[in-house]
């Protein structure tokens, strides 16, 4: 799933993926390790904050944000990684780093709003 507001430079993109596609002792922490030095790798002069673990409605998630370039744009990521029933949902945001103090509430309040649907 993807969604953005082009001309408030606001995006989120959800990617799930099943738990059995990972090894049995594979963590919620270790797919956002895992996701977050991808990003990383991919963006010029790129900067991690730490992850931080909260419940996120009722379930493990982690939170961290990775600024960096890509080209010529500085972009600021906001990523949520949370453990599902069966699957590990990665939610992340990204913003132009000049946009992030407007567009981090709002990017927060869908966030927050993420849940899964019952079977």
């Amino acid at each position: 799933l993807r969604i953005g507001n082009v001309l408030k430079g606001e995006f989120l993109a959800i990617v799930s993926e099943p738990k059995t596609d990972f090894a049995e002792d594979f963590t919620i922490q270790n797919y956002a390790e895992a996701a977050t030095e991808s990003l990383s790798d991919r963006l010029v002069n790129s900067t991690e904050f730490e992850l931080s673990e909260f419940q996120l409605n009722g379930m493990r998630a982690f939170r961290n944000q990775i600024s960096g370039s890509q080209g010529e744009a500085k972009v600021d990521y906001f990523n949520t990684f949370v453990e599902g029933k069966a699957h590990y949902h990665q939610i992340r945001c990204w913003t132009p780093s000049e946009n992030r103090i407007e567009a981090y509430p709002v990017l927060l309040k869908t966030v927050n709003s993420f849940h899964e649907v019952p079977d």
